[in-house]
């Protein structure tokens, strides 16, 4: 240690070099560093949401969650599946390795749902989950009626001029109307076909 504090007491110039060399490589990297407060990370689930009309859990289970299970067990690379059946819905949670093209298996899951001959009034969604999907903005107005309905396309036609996906929920109450959640989500772009 002593042997350390001699050699930076001779040598004065080549230690202001030295930090003035880690200063500026310090400089540089945080100027190139890419930071993002929500990085673009994708987890490799698919959620397969299947909406079926005035049936009981029961029933649920038996024509639709079954059937979709037995088919999506099929799927290449599929780690797991996890359901779950309630009344008038099913959800069904689809876990495959990361580095897994989603979107192929997108594509596979939704042609396997057609394959599994689901009643006509059952509805299906296929979603994923992404950082993009959570809203950067929230927002609440309370007006008259014609003010709010004004404001609110204009507000939509701005946002989605800029790319936003809009989501929002309105309440009547008498004669004024509360916009009680608007929702601003930036659209990701996924590859297409």
């Amino acid at each position: 240690m002593n042997s350390l504090i001699r050699f930076s007491l001779k040598n004065v110039a080549a230690i202001f070099i030295i930090t003035f060399l880690i200063i500026v490589g310090g400089l540089y990297a945080i100027t190139n560093l890419r930071i993002e407060m929500f990085p673009d990370i994708e987890d490799p689930t698919l959620t397969v949401e299947a909406v079926y009309p005035g049936a009981s859990p029961d029933d649920v289970n038996k024509n639709v969650t079954t059937k979709l299970e037995e088919k999506f067990n099929s799927l290449d690379g599929l780690r797991k599946v996890e359901s779950s059946s309630y009344e008038s819905f099913a959800l069904l949670s689809l876990d495959f390795p990361h580095k897994t093209d989603l979107d192929k298996k997108e594509q596979q899951v939704n042609k396997l749902i057609e394959e599994a001959n689901l009643e006509d009034s059952v509805q299906t969604d296929v979603k994923r989950f992404t950082m993009d999907m959570i809203p950067i903005y929230d927002i609440s107005v309370l007006q008259k009626v014609k003010q709010t309905w004004m404001l609110i396309s204009q507000m939509k036609s701005f946002l989605i001029s800029k790319r936003f996906q809009v989501s929002m929920t309105y309440k009547f109450l008498g004669k004024r109307i509360s916009l009680s959640r608007l929702q601003l989500i930036r659209k990701k772009r996924y590859k297409t076909d």
